[in-house]
């Protein structure tokens, strides 16, 4: 051997010593590792040294690396597989790949092309044995140019990755280490955590908390425990909690205690506790025996629960559901519960007053074993019930006919509603009935007479509406369509007189509107409406008809008005004619007393019309006999 490589081989023992020593002494297996690398790069020249881990896939892991300046870094890179090093460490466990040039080593072309992308020109790979197995590999990399490896330096490296090995045991015998005193002092803490918890859950609990020992002697009661029983935790020690048990229930408390703790089953009753200053509570108490790891019973640990309210509230519904009977016996409306299928769970005193079934006939019946609903009317109570199971309605209310027992049709209104608990499920179907046959008659026999009297209405050729004292029309009574007062088009409700009549008509209807509701009097009068070239006569009544509207009624009289100018007519021709012919004229009723003298008849008698008028005929005009000279009978 040569001065220069017993210097070398000197110089890498020194450094294997060296690095020996500093993973003996040092657990940090990351910086041991990374310290590896640098200073074996430094020592044999190489542009790259590598420690990886090998995965199970084949690839591998950068875990460190040191690197010259010049050259990319690899840290924390997935190498592809390269070839089947698990094969190879288990043929031979002291194999090594000593590639010179990479250019024509045998190397899979993937990772052939992945090194040359990384400008790896030669390479040395150890396996590093971690107790038996594969873990990794050493690799150092020459990027400059090919190299080959030395002997000394392959001897070397294969020393050093069994250091390497010894690092990552010692490493992980570390970690453990570590690890089992960091997973001790959490457990530690949790601990000393759990028990400043408990007494915090205690003190802060919305239940009592009490221990005892084994034959019952209070040890601890928590704040909480003090307050519902009314004893301070210096009176409940010992047997001073049984002071504050009602008197009531403590012969009951000690019997069920005693059968709890013979057979070793937990502790469950509900009792009372008097105060000191009066007031009763209830409370819920149970208990588990606290036993020793050799299953003896050494304690009991146990809750009680103040359920005060919760009796009270149990009194109040017990109270509230004896006034519901009581309604439902008295009410006049049938009330009846179905289940899902529409069978009878409760039939009330008034539904065996409407259909004669008594409740023991009808509980337990679906309405398919029975004739209940007329056929008319079952499909509209099916789609119903239907609507209302299916929760698109709340409730419903249904107008349908029903049987009764004697086969008699009755007229029902039913109200139902269906209630339902929080996961969605049906509880029951509450109905509760009415029988309206007798209104359904009397609807019917008012919706004759409406009919009676609208058809009356149509025959009346007259405008009706309703006037408010406000001078607003509220509704139509009638429309006669051969009356104008109103264009044809026209809808008055709602609006002002002013808004649709002229200004002298709209005040004349309020006038009378308002003197109709003051005297309570019908109030007529004429008016005339000039329409166009026309002119219309009509006839107006104001009907008192609420407080505070009156029915106006107008009729169209021009036909009569005319009648009456033209009879008028007619009686002044004849009064002219009558007046100035030569004849004497005496017109009488059908009683004989005169009711016209015209001019030549107050000649020949000497009355004059105003005083023959309503006089009997003899005692104005006395026809005298010729002959006789008697007064002759006036025929």
């Amino acid at each position: 051997m040569s001065a220069r490589q017993l210097n070398q081989q000197l110089q890498f023992n020194q450094l294997l010593n060296t690095l020996t020593q500093r993973i003996r002494q040092s657990l940090e297996v990351e910086t041991i590792l990374q310290t590896t690398a640098d200073e074996v790069r430094q020592f044999l020249q190489a542009d790259r040294v590598l420690i990886n881990r090998l995965l199970p896939d084949g690839k591998q892991q950068v875990q460190v690396e040191s690197v010259g300046g010049a050259w990319p870094a690899l840290q924390n890179i997935l190498l592809p597989n390269s070839q089947p090093l698990y094969e190879q460490f288990c043929n031979a466990q002291e194999f090594v790949i000593a590639d010179t040039d990479l250019s024509s080593a045998d190397i899979v072309p993937e990772l052939r092309d992945f090194l040359q992308q990384y400008q790896v020109q030669a390479r040395l790979v150890l396996p590093i044995d971690y107790e038996g197995r594969l873990w990794g590999v050493l690799v150092a990399h020459q990027c400059s140019a090919p190299r080959p490896w030395k002997a000394v330096e392959i001897e070397f490296l294969q020393q050093l990755a069994a250091q390497v090995a010894i690092a990552l045991h010692q490493g992980e015998l570390y970690q453990q280490a570590q690890a089992e005193i960091e997973q001790r002092k959490r457990i530690e803490a949790t601990l000393l955590e759990s028990q400043a918890q408990y007494a915090s859950l205690a003190e802060a609990s919305p239940v009592g908390i009490f221990r005892t020992d084994a034959v019952g002697n209070c040890l601890y009661v928590n704040e909480r425990w003090c307050k519902i029983a009314g004893l301070t935790l210096a009176e409940a020690l010992g047997e001073g909690w049984l002071r504050g048990i009602h008197p009531d229930d403590r012969e009951t408390i000690y019997s069920e205690w005693t059968r709890a703790t013979h057979s070793r089953q937990p502790f469950q009753l509900e009792y009372r506790f008097r105060k000191a200053d009066g007031p009763i509570s209830w409370v819920y108490g149970q208990a588990t025996a606290e036993l020793s790891q050799v299953g003896q019973t050494i304690g009991y640990v146990g809750t009680i629960t103040d359920i005060t309210a919760q009796k009270e509230t149990a009194v109040q519904l017990h109270q509230v559901l004896q006034r519901l009977q009581t309604y439902i016996k008295n009410s006049p409306l049938a009330v009846i519960e179905w289940d899902h299928s529409f069978r009878v769970r409760q039939w009330s005193e008034s539904a065996e007053k409407i259909f004669g079934w008594r409740s023991d006939e009808a509980v337990g019946r679906d309405l398919s074993q029975w004739q209940f609903v007329y056929e008319a009317d079952a499909e509209r109570v099916q789609q119903s019930a239907a609507d209302l199971l299916s929760r698109k309605i709340p409730h419903s209310i249904v107008c349908n006919r029903n049987y009764t027992k004697q086969g008699e049709v009755v007229h029902c209104e039913w109200y139902n509603s269906a209630l339902f608990d929080e996961s969605g499920e049906l509880i029951s179907i509450l109905s509760l009935v009415q029988d309206v046959t007798r209104r359904q008659q009397a609807e019917s026999a008012l919706s004759a007479q409406v009919a009676e009297t609208q058809a009356i209405l149509s025959t009346i050729p007259d405008l009706m509406m309703v006037l408010h004292r406000d001078g607003f029309y509220t509704k139509w009574v009638r429309q006669n369509l051969a009356t104008t007062l109103l264009p044809r088009d026209s809808d008055p409700v709602g609006k002002p007189l002013t808004a649709l009549l002229p200004a002298e008509i709209a005040l004349r209807h309020m006038e009378a509107c308002h003197q109709a509701l003051e005297t309570g009097r019908v109030q007529q009068y004429e008016q005339q409406v000039q329409l166009g070239d026309r002119l219309q006569y009509e006839e107006v009544r104001m009907v008192p008809y609420t407080a505070d509207t009156v029915l106006q009624i107008v009729r169209d009289i021009s036909q009569r008005k005319q009648a009456e100018q033209a009879l008028f007519a007619e009686k002044e021709l004849a009064q002219i004619t009558l007046q100035s012919i030569g004849d004497a004229v005496i017109t009488t009723n059908a009683s004989g007393e005169v009711v016209y003298f015209n001019r030549i008849a107050e000649q020949l008698t000497g009355w004059g019309e105003a005083e023959a008028k309503g006089r009997p005929l003899p005692e104005v005009f006395q026809i005298i006999h010729e002959i006789t000279l008697e007064p002759a009978l006036i025929l």
